[in-house]
């Protein structure tokens, strides 16, 4: 499609659209709708059958163009949110937010003849969440964080959109990320430094060392439009929890190094990166009420932490129902405070319409990913076993109340004898005091110690 030069010449002329808050304009968009019908062929029979299988919605294949002497820069954040996984909204000019998926790889198109202007076309399908099937309750919360980490970037691009207008916001953005980076850098080492002897802390500190550092690059982002600003902001400000959740997950194949040695990494604790993950976000919420951006940069801050603090918790490997019941109501606690203060925001002024539509979007995805994970978690919980207080009326030898607990399988005595050692911060393993010790329940409790549920 040839464009005239008046068109290039007059941007405005053409129909505005944005991709997960990257703008460009849209000079057209089809799509296909319809019943998906299926037809029947019979042996020896000149008749058919059709079958309805419902509704039929998409693909939508759009145009995009950038115009502007920044169109390169723009072309590069179009592309990292082509790149961002799981759904987006697509601000489409005669149909308004749509949540879609990208389909296919987007094509982008410089051209010598056609300075200032990048083409692209991408090809975009509806996107429902999943329903979630039985047995599939970590698949739901996985897929209900994603939503809600989108809801949450939705609200910074809405935020920062009269950042075009009023410039010295962004003098207000620099000077939060600066905050950001100090209060990271406190829950990282209050939180690390109250944990004697967790595994994986460097690689923690490797995690988030390079984005916290990043942050502190807002100051220099082009403020190419409204939305390319908000999209840039909330990358980098996603990128640090980002980071620590990504820590705790399983790992590739280790890589073979010098010597045919194998390279072996192991995982961050996921109880380590999400004590620091609710840690910042206690500290973000605080930040929440000194209002207008700095307060809801805040309470983006608090909501990415929170849910990256959920993440990070599916990879832990539990030892017992009391200690996943506290860590849930720990997490419960920070998720119902955000969700709190974003509900607060939601309530609209006449500075802050779409700031406040986005912000009930973003209460919403915050409530489903709570439901979520209180169903993924009962389910883990009721599977674990019991803490139980075992009473000893004398001091006794650790290893004969591991063999009192074992009971007829000597082969638990050893794992019995640990878990009384590690759960009770024993100093003289010789002879445990008398009085009450915490213990994994066994398949049963020995009539010469008395029990009780923790």
């Amino acid at each position: 499609m040839d464009l005239p030069v008046a068109i290039l010449d007059l941007p405005g002329a053409l129909a505005d659209a944005s991709w997960n808050g990257v703008p460009f304009y849209m000079p057209d968009s089809r799509h296909t709708t319809g019943r998906r019908v299926q037809r029947f062929f019979f042996p020896g029979q000149d008749t058919t059958a059709y079958q309805d299988l419902g509704a039929f919605d998409g693909p939508m294949r759009i145009t995009g163009l950038i115009v502007g002497d920044l169109y390169v820069t723009a072309a590069r954040l179009l592309e990292a949110a082509l790149r961002t996984p799981g759904p987006g909204t697509l601000v489409h000019p005669w149909y308004g937010d749509l949540r879609m998926v990208l389909t296919e790889p987007a094509e982008l198109t410089f051209s010598q003849k056609e300075l200032r202007l990048v083409r692209f076309t991408a090809t975009f399908a509806p996107y429902a969440a999943p329903v979630a099937s039985i047995g599939s309750s970590l698949d739901a919360l996985l897929a209900d964080i994603l939503t809600a980490e989108g809801a949450v970037q939705a609200y910074i691009a809405q935020l920062l959109a009269p950042v075009g207008q009023a410039l010295w916001l962004a003098g207000t953005v620099a000077a939060f990320a600066a905050s950001v980076q100090s209060y990271w850098a406190w829950a990282t080492g209050a939180v690390l430094g109250g944990v004697a002897g967790a595994s994986g802390n460097p690689q923690l500190a490797a995690a988030a060392t390079v984005s916290i550092a990043a942050l502190g690059g807002v100051g220099d982002i082009a403020i190419l439009t409204t939305a390319g600003y908000g999209a840039a902001v909330g990358a980098l400000l996603a990128a640090v929890p980002s980071a620590i959740a990504d820590a705790s997950a399983t790992l590739a194949a280790p890589a073979v190094g010098p010597g045919d040695a194998a390279i072996t990494a192991t995982p961050v604790d996921g109880r380590v990166s999400s004590a620091v993950l609710l840690a910042a976000c206690t500290a973000a919420q605080a930040q929440v009420a000194a209002g207008g951006v700095t307060g809801g940069l805040a309470l983006a801050q608090a909501a990415w932490c929170v849910l990256a603090a959920v993440q990070a918790g599916t990879t832990i490997a539990w030892t017992s129902n009391a200690e996943a019941q506290t860590w849930l109501a720990g997490a419960l606690t920070a998720l119902d405070a955000t969700a709190a203060q974003a509900a607060a925001a939601a309530v609209p002024t006449v500075s802050t319409g779409p700031a406040a539509v986005a912000a009930g979007q973003m209460w919403t995805a915050l409530q489903d990913a709570r439901g979520t994970l209180v169903a993924d978690m009962t389910a883990t919980i009721g599977r674990l076993p019991q803490v139980l207080t075992v009473i000893a009326a004398a001091p006794l030898p650790g290893w004969l109340i591991a063999n009192i607990l074992a009971g007829d399988t000597p082969a638990l005595i050893g794992a019995a004898y640990a878990d009384l050692l590690t759960r009770n911060s024993v100093r003289n393993p010789a002879l445990l005091p008398a009085g009450a010790l915490e213990t994994l329940a066994p398949a049963s409790l020995p009539a010469t110690l008395a029990a009780t549920a923790a």
